[in-house]
């Protein structure tokens, strides 16, 4: 939304946005709403396709090997970014040291992730979701619902599942290279509807 805001009302003016000013504007709606984004979201909503993000260094482009085909299932629960982000941060103020390793933990499982699709690995991709998982589920921002979708797309057949954004609700995505039909079916049975979406080409 802030990305198409930012565009709609610049063209309004009669100008293009460069992507650096197009970024800085969508980054400010981000933090009206969600206090300390990451940056993730507007970034990839602007650029599009498949890449690694941090703070410091931005977006990489990450080339895959044919488009990443997900399954994407909404749990219907809906939780406020901002609350997560400070959930975690209240969080470290008791655990600095553990919640520390736990985040340096995601960038080493997004950064292996990036190598396995590179590579066309979806195994090890997979594997590295579920992981991801785990790590996030330490953090306090998956839920109950969250999990059983997880569990649910594994048992029938996904490599990888795990929350997407924020946590608290929201979305999961599953990776089950030609078993999407069953792993919608089996998200049908708990009431949650799903899809499958196709990213990286």
């Amino acid at each position: 939304m802030g990305v198409a805001c930012a565009r709609a009302l610049a063209e309004l003016q009669g100008r293009t946005l460069g992507e650096p000013e197009l970024l800085g504007y969508a980054l400010g709606w981000e933090r009206v709403f969600h206090g300390n984004p990451s940056g993730v979201d507007h970034t990839l909503a602007a650029i599009g396709g498949v890449g690694l993000f941090s703070r410091s260094e931005g977006f990489r482009r990450v080339p895959t090997r044919g488009a990443l085909r997900l399954c994407v299932g909404d749990s219907g629960e809906r939780s406020s970014t901002r609350e997560m982000v400070d959930g975690v941060a209240r969080l470290r103020e008791r655990r600095p040291e553990a919640i520390d390793r736990t985040v340096e933990a995601i960038g080493v499982v997004a950064r292996n992730g990036a190598l396995a699709l590179q590579a066309g690995d979806a195994g090890g991709l997979g594997e590295l979701m579920n992981l991801n998982q785990n790590l996030l589920a330490s953090l306090l921002v998956s839920t109950e619902r969250l999990e059983d979708l997880c569990a649910s797309a594994r048992g029938s057949g996904a490599l990888g599942a795990k929350l997407t954004g924020a946590g608290g609700g929201g979305c999961v995505i599953a990776l089950a290279p030609g078993r999407e039909d069953q792993v919608l079916r089996g998200w049908t049975a708990l009431g949650v509807e799903g899809r499958v979406v196709e990213v990286g080409r």
